[in-house]
């Protein structure tokens, strides 16, 4: 039997890595859902449906949620404190989607530091 693949969305896969490896010594993370964190806070997300959720400060997040079609993140049925679903307009501009996770690294750079939970 064939092996599936890690994530279904290979599309977005390849468009999240690319976006990820434009940002030195940052690394996505996960095999099934993809994902990037910064001293123990996530800040980027691929879902199962292959939508990216950033997290974002206040303001670039209201802008998204009212100007550009932005929707809150919500996942297992909870609201992502701080994420916005980005929509597909975002997604198909790369130099604003490019410039939105590099606004989402800087955000994270701010946040308090979280221990990892490796075993």
């Amino acid at each position: 039997m064939a092996k599936k693949p890690d994530y279904p969305h290979l599309e977005m896969l390849e468009l999240y890595e690319s976006l990820v490896a434009e940002i030195p010594d940052l690394q996505r993370k996960g095999k099934a859902n993809p994902y990037t964190s910064l001293n123990g806070n996530m800040f980027t997300f691929l879902d199962k449906q292959g939508k990216l959720s950033l997290r974002l400060p206040k303001d670039v997040q209201q802008d998204l949620l009212e100007n550009h079609g932005g929707q809150p993140s919500i996942q297992y049925g909870s609201v992502m404190r701080d994420y916005v679903l980005l929509p597909q307009k975002i997604i198909d501009d790369r130099n604003c989607l490019s410039e939105l996770i590099k606004q989402s690294y800087e955000y994270a750079k701010r946040l308090k530091p979280k221990p990892t939970k490796r075993k």
